[in-house]
């Protein structure tokens, strides 16, 4: 069996040509293993957009995923891909 938690953590810098601005990307992967033949995982990205044309805020997105292992090479799984928006400052 393998470890029951495996985290990380993956940093981006995309540069680009034309009208499109630069971006930065903060990534944070967590895997959970629920026994032998399955296991969930989740991840937060968060993107900065830098020079002209950009967003005025950092976005946020997640995805998340379960996966059940088959043998022979073969798995199945369901995926969730959901796009939050822009951070939004906390109300006092």
């Amino acid at each position: 069996i393998r470890p029951r938690w495996h985290t990380g953590i993956r940093l981006d810098a995309f540069l680009r040509n034309g009208d499109r601005p630069e971006e930065l990307g903060f990534h944070w992967t967590n895997e959970f293993t629920l026994n032998d033949h399955s296991f969930i995982r989740v991840i937060a990205l968060t993107s900065y957009q830098l020079g002209e044309n950009a967003a005025d805020r950092p976005q946020l997105s997640t995805r998340a995923s379960y996966v059940r292992l088959l043998g022979g090479g073969w798995s199945v799984g369901i995926e969730s891909y959901d796009q939050w928006g822009p951070f939004r400052p906390a109300r006092s």
